[in-house]
């Protein structure tokens, strides 16, 4: 890496912290060109500095790991923050947590843009208009299901069909609630 500077030295500090190890072992990782290291020089855009002839990483997957590592480093800042005994200390802790906040959240931000425009991301309207616009006429069809088979039927087999069909809409409508349940549950809090 050559000589080192302030940001070389803030670089392998975030490091330490982010893997929750001490900053001289960071200091062996990266003069082993330790995988661990590679990901997290390529995660800030360091690529070209990282040994190995990995694929480049795309704009998405660079995205998400940077909101990983800026996560794992809010998390461990956390941990520091309450553990701070003093309250000079805890109020440079707080101040640090902020700001890691505020880079988690950006990269998050900046993630999921990129997987909304990768199609990885499916806005809840959409989720809703397909429920809307698939579940609501599916609902209708099978309330008349069971009639419309029926007179198709021999008068004489439509007590049994209709036994049948009963025993079974149990399981339909249980399997058809849980469905909501679920796909309700995934789009609370994103309107």
């Amino acid at each position: 890496m050559g000589r080192s500077t302030k940001e070389d030295a803030l670089v392998l500090a975030e490091f330490a912290v982010a893997q929750g190890i001490a900053v001289r072992t960071a200091r062996n990782y990266r003069a082993e060109g330790r995988p661990e290291w590679v990901a997290f020089l390529r995660g800030r855009g360091r690529a070209a500095r990282a040994a190995g002839g990995d694929a480049p990483m795309s704009d998405l997957q660079r995205a998400r790991q940077v909101a990983d590592e800026n996560y794992k480093l809010l998390r461990q800042l956390q941990r520091d923050a309450a553990g701070a005994e003093d309250v000079v200390t805890r109020a440079a802790a707080a101040r640090g947590v902020r700001e890691a906040r505020r880079a988690w959240e950006d990269a998050r931000r900046d993630a999921e843009r990129l997987e909304e425009a990768a199609g990885q991301l499916v806005p809840v309207a959409a989720v809703r208009e397909v429920w809307r616009r698939g579940v609501t006429p599916l609902g209708s069809c099978m309330r008349t299901f069971a009639n419309n088979v029926a007179g198709d039927l021999p008068p004489e087999w439509r007590p049994r069909f209709f036994a049948a069909v009963k025993r079974e809409q149990v399981n339909w409508n249980a399997s058809v609630a849980a469905l909501d349940a679920s796909l309700e549950g995934l789009m609370r809090g994103h309107d």
